[in-house]
């Protein structure tokens, strides 16, 4: 059979299956595309607003749905606190740390003690409480109360009790704002406990309404290393923030207003509050004066506080 007879009868096969089987969708089709996001009308903001915040609402979405509050947090708790400790154990479980943070008066206490009995009863985890020392005769109440299983730990002890202290899979601090002092004894000691055993991370800082950023660092640098991916679930090597970004910072210019030593010394803090990962400063800083380095480090123990060991 030569080739152009076999092309024919292929054509002739294609074209009587077709006119017998083909189902015409073109209509169909076009209605689709117009109604999509494809369609040549203009969107309306509000609906692009609408698909924007159901695309970041996801994690919320998906911990509402897939978690379950112990039944008697259930009654005592009100609806937003309810909303609030399924959507944090969505990350805890995901992230290995979530930070409940808020003002006073909104219920930190309780969610996070529902938040550590969920994971208690679902993965038969213990809980180490950690908290100011006159806070603990609350949580031991509340440890026998609510039945937590684990111990309470006030933060002025734990540079000495953490070292040699027993595994515990949950790590819950409360008042997580007295440990903005990340180069702290205390800061480092439960940082190494953490690592050290694998545990989750529950904080409940107090947020000032000022400027939240120094603390909310500090709590999530318990959790999350430097350089990490904060989407990951686990560490990732360590990148500087050019490496990340490809910004360099900008570099003093000697002679000029802006490279005076104070004013040189406010942008190695102004970088440092850009991203926690920062090691440019590093490097500034050691090229400064005297004069400014003594600023700074009166302006580190300033913002110590408390945790200024």
């Amino acid at each position: 059979m030569l080739e152009h007879h076999a092309a024919q009868r292929l054509s002739e096969w294609f074209e009587e299956r077709w006119n017998r089987w083909a189902i015409d969708v073109s209509q169909d089709l076009a209605a689709i595309i117009a109604s999509s996001w494809a369609r040549e009308a203009s969107i309306p903001p509000y609906q692009i607003y609408l698909n924007i915040a159901y695309h970041l609402s996801t994690e919320a979405r998906a911990g509402l749905s897939q978690f379950r509050l112990p039944g008697r947090f259930d009654k005592e708790l009100f609806d937003f606190q309810k909303s609030a400790v399924k959507i944090a154990a969505r990350h805890l479980h995901r992230r290995c740390g979530v930070m409940i943070g808020d003002v006073v008066g909104l219920g930190k206490t309780m969610m996070a003690t529902a938040l550590a009995r969920m994971f208690e009863d679902d993965l038969g985890y213990e809980t180490l409480i950690i908290c100011p020392k006159n806070l603990e005769p609350m949580w031991e109440r509340y440890r026998t109360e609510y039945g937590l299983r684990g111990m309470v730990v006030p933060i002025s002890q734990v540079s000495r009790k953490l070292p040699g202290l027993k595994r515990y899979r949950l790590v819950l601090i409360d008042e997580s704002h007295n440990l903005r002092n990340r180069e702290g004894r205390r800061y480092k000691a439960i940082a190494d406990y953490i690592r050290s055993c694998d545990a989750r991370l529950s904080c409940s800082p107090l947020l000032p309404t000022t400027d939240p950023r120094p603390t909310c660092r500090a709590s999530y640098g318990l959790f999350i290393d430097k350089g990490q991916d904060r989407h990951s679930t686990r560490a990732a090597p360590a990148q500087t923030w050019h490496q990340r970004t490809g910004v360099r910072a900008p570099a003093p210019v000697q002679g000029q207003p802006d490279s005076s030593p104070s004013k040189r010394a406010k942008r190695v803090r102004d970088w440092r509050g850009v991203d926690p990962a920062c090691t440019w400063f590093d490097a500034h800083a050691a090229s400064s004066s005297s004069t400014t380095l003594r600023k700074m480090t009166t302006a580190r123990r300033y913002i110590a506080g408390n945790d200024g060991e």
